[in-house]
């Protein structure tokens, strides 16, 4: 969660770049490191990854940071599924952004 790469996507994707000030990422990348370290599992898919999390999962904690990092990186879209098991969330983008999610989410 410490590095990705910048790209432009095709005309009308966002720019995969992150806004945050310098100032904000350090506690950024620690929630990011927090949230992951509870993920049961981290796979890649077709659009990006996918993290799965236990059912007690504090959803709304994911969701906010989910919502926070979308403010700053538009490329990304975050998805979470609270089904009878588990939650997942899936967090995919344009092609252009593909390896940055890998590198910041599935590893």
């Amino acid at each position: 969660m410490d590095s990705y790469r910048v790209a432009d996507g095709p005309e009308g994707d966002p720019p995969v770049v992150c806004t945050l000030g310098d100032d904000e990422m350090p506690g950024r990348v620690a929630e990011w490191r927090a949230a992951l370290a509870a993920a049961t599992a981290r796979e890649e898919t077709a659009g990006g990854v996918r993290l799965r999390f236990h059912r007690a999962t504090d959803v709304a904690a994911l969701a906010g940071l989910a919502a926070a990092e979308n403010e700053c990186c538009r490329w990304a879209t975050f998805t979470i599924t609270i089904g009878p098991d588990e939650v997942t969330m899936d967090v995919t983008g344009s092609a252009a952004a593909r390896p940055s999610i890998v590198a910041l989410y599935a590893n």
